[in-house]
C-alpha cells in the first residue's frame, strides 16, 4: 500500500480551519477532537465489494498524547513546532485494510426498509442501489443490516411520498423527507420523523459533528427544537459559487472591452457583439425573466427568482419586503425592457422554454452572455470548438450598479439543508436505525464513503491524496460524468459528509476559477442595505400556511407581469406600476409579510 496522510484532504482542511469532527462522538472539541480524528482515522478497502480481501492484520494506531497537557509542560522552540505527526496504515477502503475490526451493529441480520429518490438516469439503470453500489453492499456485510429500498424517480417523488404518507405506511428511513413539507415540524408530528436529540446516545458520530460545527446544529434546529434529519453536509465549508455567466473572450478583444463590472457596461458589451458580430441574443435571457437562479437581481438589492418567495430583509429597518413590488425591481424591470426595446434580448425570449440556454444560440454564435453552472462550461467550450477553434470564453459575475456592487444583497448560506436520513416513527426499532444512519459520519469512513475502494474506483496520486477512477471513469454503463457513475457505484444521495471537491479532477481551469470568480458581493459591506431571509428564520405551521396560501398567487401573478413589462404587453411606468403593487398588495401580502416577520423576528432573539 502507497503510503499516504490520514483522511482525505477534506477532513485536513477542516481540522485546521473548524477544529473538525469528534471521533466517536466523546464530547471532546478544538483542538482535542482535531487530534483524535487525525490519529485514529483509518480508511478502508477491499478489493471486491461482494467478497473483500482477507488482509494482514492492521498495525497497531499509536494512541495520540494529550494537547493540553503537553502545551502546559513545555515551550518548544518556534522552529520545533510541527504538525502532528499522523501515524501510517492502512484506511477504509485501503487493500489492506482488515474489515473484520469493525462489529457489526447486530448480531442477527436486520433489515430496514428506506424511501429513497434518485434522478430519473440513475433511477433507469438500477432497480436499487444495492445493485451496484459498493457502500451499500459493503455496509450489509460490515454492520449486517439490510436496506430494502422503495426507490423512485425524482420526477415522481412528491406523488408517491404523499401516497405513502396517505397510507399510513411510512418506511423506516425517508431520504429527503424534510423537502415534502412546508415546515420541518410538521413532519415531526406527522410521525415522519423522529427527533434524533432523543437518541443522541445512538449517534454519536453525528453528535459529534454538531458540537464540533455549531452552524450545522443551528441551520438544523426546527422551531420546536428538533433535529429531524441526518444531512448531506459538503465540506469543508467555503463560499464558492456553482454558477454564473459565461462570455466571449474572444469577441471582447476584437472589441477591445473588458468584462463588465456594472449594467451598462454590460449594456455597452452586448450592444458590441450585436453590432460587430451580428449576435442576435448578446444576453441569453431566461424566458420568464425572473431567472431561475436568480441572476442579474443582487446588484439592485433585490430578489428576483422564479417561482420564489422572493422577501427581504431591509436591514436599514429590520422589516422583511417583497422585493419584487420594491422601487429597485421597478428599475430591474426598466433596465430589461429598454435592453428589449434596443434588440439586445431576442424578441422570442419567451419562447425558449429551458432554464439552460438553448445550445443551438451558442453553436450558431448568436450570444455572447448566457448563463452555466459550473459542470456545463466544458460542454459549452467543446461546442464552440466544434464551429471556431479560436472561440475563448469566459467567467463573468453578477454585476452592480456600479463596479463595486454597492447595496449588492447580502447572501444567506445555508450548512445544512432539509435533504438527506429522517427515521420515521413507524420503523420497529428506531435505535438500529439511528446507528445506522450514524456509520455515514464516523471520520474513520469519510473517505471510503467519498472514494470507495483502491484500485475498484480510486487511486492515491503521488501526494497520497484519493483520486477517483476505476470504474467510476471507466465503465460500461455509458454514463457521461464521474456525478453520475459516482452515484451508481458509491453514493451521492442520504446524509453523509460529501468532499465538495472530490470531482475537481474532471473540471479544467475554467470551471475551477468559477468556484470563486463567480461569487459577487459588495467590495463595501457598508453599503449593503438588505438581504435574503436567513435560513434559522424558521416558521411555525400557521405562518407557513399563511405566507403559501398568499405566495402561490402572488408569485404567478409577479411572473406573468414581469413579462409583459419587459415586453411591452402592459406599458411599464410609474402609474402602471403602481397598479401592479396594489394588485399584489390585495392578494394577502401583508398576512405572509406578518408571517414570515414574526420567524425573522424570533430568529434575531437567538442571534442576539
Amino acid at each position: 500500500m502507497k503510503k499516504h496522510v490520514r483522511l482525505l484532504s477534506l477532513l485536513l482542511v477542516l481540522a485546521m480551519m473548524l477544529g473538525v469532527m469528534a471521533a466517536c462522538g466523546s464530547g471532546d472539541s478544538g483542538s482535542a477532537a482535531a487530534s483524535s480524528v487525525q490519529a485514529s482515522a483509518p480508511e478502508p478497502e477491499a478489493s471486491s465489494a461482494e467478497e473483500p480481501e482477507e488482509p494482514a492484520e492492521a498495525p497497531e494506531v499509536q494512541e495520540p498524547e494529550e494537547p493540553q497537557e503537553e502545551a502546559e509542560d513545555s515551550n518548544p522552540e518556534p522552529e520545533e513546532a510541527e504538525e502532528p505527526e499522523v501515524p501510517e496504515g492502512p484506511v477504509a477502503g485501503d487493500k489492506d485494510f482488515d474489515w473484520s475490526t469493525i462489529e457489526p451493529l447486530v448480531e442477527e441480520k436486520a433489515t430496514l426498509t428506506m424511501f429513497y429518490t434518485q434522478p430519473p438516469p440513475l433511477a433507469a439503470i438500477m432497480d436499487s442501489p444495492n445493485d451496484k453500489s459498493y457502500l451499500y453492499q459493503t455496509f450489509e456485510e460490515v454492520y449486517n443490516v439490510h436496506i430494502d429500498f422503495d426507490m423512485v424517480s425524482m420526477m415522481d417523488a412528491t406523488t408517491t411520498f404523499q401516497l405513502m404518507i396517505a397510507s399510513g405506511d411510512y418506511d423506516d428511513i425517508i431520504n429527503d423527507a424534510l423537502n415534502y413539507y412546508d415546515t420541518a415540524d410538521q413532519a415531526w408530528e406527522d410521525g415522519v420523523a423522529v427527533d434524533i436529540l432523543e437518541y443522541a446516545d445512538c449517534a454519536p458520530n453525528f453528535m459529534g459533528v454538531l458540537e464540533d460545527i455549531p452552524e450545522i446544529k443551528a441551520d438544523l434546529l426546527t422551531l420546536d427544537g428538533h433535529v429531524l434529519n441526518f444531512p448531506n453536509l459538503q465540506l469543508p465549508i467555503e463560499e464558492v459559487s456553482d454558477g454564473g455567466f459565461l462570455i466571449r473572450q474572444d469577441w471582447l478583444d476584437q472589441v477591445g472591452m473588458d468584462i463588465p463590472q456594472t449594467y451598462d457596461e454590460m449594456h455597452d458589451v452586448m450592444a458590441a457583439f450585436r453590432n460587430e458580430f451580428g449576435a442576435t441574443d448578446p444576453y441569453v435571457m431566461p424566458y420568464q425573466v425572473l431567472s431561475p437562479w436568480g441572476m442579474m437581481a443582487g446588484g439592485y438589492g433585490i430578489s428576483a427568482t422564479a417561482d420564489a418567495n422572493n422577501m427581504i430583509v431591509n436591514l436599514e429597518t429590520g422589516k422583511v419586503e417583497l422585493a419584487t413590488i420594491s422601487d429597485d425591481y421597478y428599475d430591474f424591470l426598466s433596465m430589461f425592457r429598454d435592453w428589449y426595446d434596443e434588440g439586445l434580448i431576442n424578441r422570442d425570449f419567451t419562447s425558449q422554454t429551458m432554464n439552460l440556454p438553448d445550445q443551438n444560440i451558442i453553436a450558431s454564435e448568436m450570444t455572447g452572455i448566457w448563463f452555466s453552472d459550473q459542470g456545463y462550461i466544458k460542454t459549452y467550450q467543446d461546442l464552440l470548438a466544434d464551429v471556431n477553434p479560436d472561440a475563448v470564453l469566459n467567467l463573468m459575475a453578477q454585476p452592480g450598479r456600479d463596479a463595486a456592487r454597492s447595496g449588492y444583497i447580502a447572501s444567506t448560506q445555508s450548512v445544512a439543508g432539509s435533504g438527506g436520513f429522517s427515521i420515521s416513527e413507524s420503523c420497529d426499532d428506531i435505535e438500529l436505525a439511528m446507528r445506522w444512519c450514524d456509520i455515514w459520519y464516523n471520520p474513520e469512513l469519510t473517505q471510503f464513503i467519498n472514494y470507495g475502494y483502491e484500485g475498484e474506483t480510486f487511486e492515491y496520486d503521488e501526494n497520497g491524496k484519493p483520486v477517483l477512477g476505476g470504474i467510476i471513469t471507466n465503465n460500461d454503463l455509458g454514463l457521461p460524468s464521474l456525478r453520475m457513475a459516482n452515484g451508481v457505484f458509491l453514493c451521492t444521495s442520504g446524509g453523509f459528509i460529501y468532499d465538495r471537491h472530490k470531482f475537481d479532477m474532471e473540471y479544467n481551469e475554467l470551471q475551477i476559477r468559477a468556484y470563486t470568480e463567480w461569487i459577487a458581493k459588495a467590495d463595501d459591506p457598508a453599503t449593503v442595505k438588505t438581504s435574503g431571509l436567513p435560513s434559522g428564520a424558521k416558521m411555525n405551521v400557521s405562518e407557513a400556511e399563511a405566507v403559501s396560501l398568499a405566495m402561490a398567487d402572488i408569485t404567478t401573478r409577479v411572473a406573468e407581469m414581469a413579462l409583459k413589462f419587459v415586453t411591452g404587453a402592459e406599458p411599464l411606468n410609474e402609474d402602471s406600476y403602481a397598479r401592479y403593487v396594489s394588485e399584489i398588495e390585495g392578494m394577502r401580502l401583508q398576512e405572509a409579510l406578518d408571517a414570515a416577520q414574526a420567524a425573522y423576528d424570533r430568529y434575531l432573539e437567538t442571534v442576539e
